[in-house]
Order: C-alpha cells, then sequence, then structure tokens
C-alpha cells in the first residue's frame, strides 16, 4: 500500500496507485484543521484501510503540532475510540462561533500553546516541498489497460532479448572462424573480440530500461507507469541491420587502400556475424518496435 500527503487530503492508494481510501481536511486557523470527509472505496463492513489511514492522519499532524476537530461522523467516533488521538483531538466550534473565538477555545485547552506560533501561516502539509505535479485518477488508463500494456511491456523485453541471444549465438559459433581470418591482425582482433563483448552486455541494460517504468504521481499518490520504453532503440536496430551491407563494402574499401586496415577488418569482422541472422533479429526489432508504440498509445 503507498501513502500520499497533500495539503488537504491525505491518500491510501493500492500498488496499481488506485486510491481505497481518502481523508480530505483544511486549515480552519493556524495549526487548527477540520476533518471534513473521510471516503473509502472498500465495503461498509471493512474499515481496516481508514483505521490505517487514519491514525497516519494523526501521526502526522500531532508530528506538525496541529489540533484537529471533526463534524464527520466516521471521523468523531473513531476519535472517541482511539484515546491515543486525543492530545490533538479537540470538540468543533459552534458553526456560528467566529475564527478568533474558535482559535480562543482551543488555544485555552491546549496548553503548549501551539496553536499560536509564528510563521503558521507559512507551514505546508506536504512538509514544506512543493506540489508535485502527475496526473488525476480520470486520466489514469483503467487498471486492465495497465495489465494489457505491462503485457506488451514484457514481450518488448523478450524480443530485445532475443536478438542478443541471437547475436550470441552467431559469435559461438563464428568465433573461431573470425580468429583464424585475423590471427596476423592483433588490432582487429581485439576489436572484434571487444565489440562482441560490449553488444550483448548492452543489450541486456535495453531490456532491463524497457522494462523499467517512469515515476508519476496520480492524485498525490507516486506509483510507476510504462510509457512505452524501446522505439528508439529498435529503430536504431532496425536501421544497422539495413545498412550493415553498405558499412560492410566500406570497411572493405579501407582495408584495400590500407588506411586503419587492422580496425577496420575488426569492424568488418563483427558487422558480418551481427547479420548472419539478420531476418530473424530484423524480424524481431521490427515486433519490439510495434509493441513499443502500441504500449506508448495504450499509456496515453
Amino acid at each position: 500500500m503507498l501513502y500520499a500527503i497533500g495539503k488537504n487530503k491525505i491518500v491510501r492508494a493500492d500498488n496499481d496507485g488506485i486510491s481505497v481510501a481518502e481523508i480530505h481536511f483544511h486549515e480552519t486557523a493556524p495549526h487548527v484543521y477540520e476533518i471534513t470527509e473521510v471516503l473509502t472505496a472498500a465495503p461498509d463492513d471493512d474499515d481496516q484501510d481508514l483505521d490505517k489511514l487514519m491514525s497516519k492522519m494523526v501521526s502526522h499532524m500531532r508530528k506538525h503540532g496541529n489540533t484537529i476537530y471533526s463534524r464527520d461522523d466516521f471521523a468523531q467516533e473513531w476519535l472517541e475510540d482511539h484515546p491515543e488521538s486525543h492530545d490533538i483531538w479537540r470538540d468543533a466550534p459552534s458553526k456560528h462561533t467566529s475564527v478568533s473565538e474558535a482559535v480562543s477555545q482551543i488555544a485555552e485547552s491546549f496548553p503548549e500553546g501551539r496553536a499560536s506560533r509564528e510563521d503558521s501561516s507559512n507551514e505546508d502539509l506536504s512538509d514544506g516541498r512543493p506540489p508535485e505535479k502527475g496526473l488525476t485518477a480520470a486520466e489514469l488508463p483503467s487498471k486492465g489497460v495497465r495489465k494489457f500494456g505491462r503485457f506488451l511491456q514484457y514481450l518488448s523485453v523478450l524480443a530485445m532479448l532475443g536478438i542478443v541471444a541471437l547475436f550470441v549465438l552467431s559469435a559461438v559459433q563464428n568465433i573461431s572462424t573470425v580468429s583464424e581470418t585475423l590471427k596476423d591482425s592483433p588490432t582487429g582482433l581485439n576489436v572484434f573480440r571487444l565489440a562482441t563483448l560490449i553488444t550483448p552486455i548492452i543489450g541486456i541494460l535495453l531490456a532491463l530500461w524497457i522494462l523499467s517504468r517512469r515515476r508519476f504521481t496520480v492524485d498525490g499518490v507516486k506509483t510507476r507507469l510504462d510509457c512505452g520504453r524501446g522505439a528508439f532503440p529498435f529503430t536504431i536496430l532496425l536501421i544497422a541491420l539495413i545498412l550493415t551491407p553498405t558499412a560492410s563494402l566500406y570497411l572493405a574499401n579501407l582495408m584495400q587502400a590500407g588506411i586503419h586496415a587492422g580496425l577496420a577488418m575488426g569492424l568488418r569482422s563483427f558487422l558480418t556475424v551481427f547479420s548472419i541472422r539478420a531476418v530473424p533479429e530484423g524480424g524481431l526489432a521490427a515486433a519490439g518496435l510495434l509493441l513499443s508504440i502500441i504500449r506508448q498509445f495504450v499509456g496515453r
């Protein structure tokens, strides 16, 4: 479960960022807050979420030196049944009582004098931090849509890992032949080995990045949502596979001209191994790109 405390409410949400209970309040005087509304998505006979949320609210109000009162039936009953909250709970002032009179009444019954602190007008229930920008519950995709997007996200990760697996298989099957070809060029052999080692590492890191989710704040509750990561690397892979023949020809010309021959030999051997399974690799890259685009639209 997640908690979020805003200026005028405290929210308890599930792991998907959906609110299951809320307590609304507002400041009626310096360090004096009225609980105006208590809401829950649970059945009437299940107050577990509200009970935990009320305890969280009392602790937060106590931490900031505030007093509370309420005309809400549930809040009043809960406060009466929990003596540990009585140090900050006060009777609700009459609706016809002026603000100054209400402050005086509460200050008299609160010996620490917290209601008269200086700088009270500048205090914010969010611990001084500016409110976070995010989504509202209405803007959040439905739970079913988010689950579908999560499924597509896993498929995108599998597509990237599939490309990595095909490349590793090609490298393992051809490393002996390439090493024999490049035995007279230490520079070319080292370039080939380095590129072959780095490529799967980059692929795995990209798969983890695709699997990650972006942080959002939904009605004050922090959560993570898939935003379709992966379109860019899959696009780069497709372009690389398409341009590999042209790049190999260019490197062959460099080798003939004797310009950075060792480097050109190593890179050309790497591209040869990389393109051995170009068709299945290209298919997986295209599928990953399509899945990423769909995920971007699903997450909107």
